[in-house]
């Protein structure tokens, strides 16, 4: 949800980030958003099972103790 994708990018490598990102430079009338259910705060977290499904999601700065505890439950669940 960024206007400028090369800032973004530049971003993304100097702080190590890695993971696959999505941005299709139009900020609040991001296509991308819409498909995640008008997504147009945040942060905006999603964990996903292995088969896709969204098992947890949460908006706001405070969702990475909230994600954590997600992703401890999920895997207890895979053991």
């Amino acid at each position: 949800m960024d206007e400028d994708r090369q800032a973004l990018q530049s971003f993304l490598t100097r702080q190590g980030f890695h993971w696959p990102q999505l941005c299709d430079g139009k900020y609040r009338n991001s296509e991308i958003g819409r498909l995640f259910n008008g997504a147009t705060a945040f942060p905006r977290h999603y964990l996903l099972d292995r088969q896709g499904a969204i098992v947890a999601k949460h908006v706001g700065a405070h969702g990475v103790p909230k994600m954590a505890e997600a992703v401890a439950k999920q895997l207890a669940k895979e053991e």
